[in-house]
């Protein structure tokens, strides 16, 4: 299967960077070809993503390709993307709460269409949206445009930083798991503070995984 993942930072900003991270490798291992479509600016620092690309149209750049026909790729997003709450490794991204509505809008559009092209161009057949704005309501308005399915993984905290001080992020949040063909939450915890915020969410509990590789009992 042809799998896109959709997150708004870089790979090793969060615990929620390395889960998708590894979420990717681990799909790769079984056998499916994966796309990571983010804002991650030193993709070849991760020695599994075997190529990178950047840009849109007929302006698309290949930044490095280590395999003739790449298992795991990653496609840099343009633009500047805001953060849910202040970042160290990135001090000039806005927050998403100091965005004007227009802003909002803006950046929701522009994202639409960038993912729209990159799921055509690579011919995705899955999106796999990470948190709960505004990857989510990206990925259903990038559905309405091709017909492509896609799950969310809620991983918390742009509920408590983005949607809860900000109502003006609720909608968003509302419909793009409410569209959803599957929510995935990590504990019960989240799964009741998603429920909360959309009560017809199609929610499936899939707790963190752990690397039996790399941690395991003495």
């Amino acid at each position: 299967m042809r799998i896109g993942i959709l997150y708004q930072y870089g790979l090793l900003s969060s615990g929620s960077g390395i889960y998708v991270a590894r979420l990717a490798q681990g799909l790769c291992a079984l056998g499916h070809n994966v796309g990571i479509i983010c804002w991650e600016h030193e993709p070849e620092g991760h020695s599994f993503i075997e190529a990178a690309y950047q840009g849109r149209g007929d302006q698309v750049q290949t930044l490095f390709q280590r395999q003739p026909s790449p298992r795991c790729w990653l496609h840099l997003l343009d633009g500047q993307a805001p953060v849910a709450y202040p970042r160290v490794e990135a001090p000039e991204r806005p927050l998403f709460t100091q965005l004007s509505d227009e802003e909002i809008e803006a950046h929701v559009a522009d994202l639409a269409d960038q993912v729209t092209e990159v799921v055509l161009r690579h011919r995705l057949e899955i999106l796999h949206a990470n948190h709960v704005v505004l990857m989510p309501y990206v990925a259903w308005l990038v559905k309405e445009r091709t017909g492509i399915p896609y799950v969310v993984t809620v991983h918390g905290s742009t509920i408590e930083y983005v949607v809860v001080p900000d109502p003006r992020y609720r909608p968003y949040a509302e419909q793009g798991l409410r569209k959803a063909d599957r929510v995935i939450v990590l504990n019960e915890d989240v799964r009741e503070r998603t429920l909360a915020l959309c009560p017809q969410a199609r929610i499936v509990e899939v707790p963190v995984g752990v690397d039996t590789r790399v941690f395991r009992p003495a």
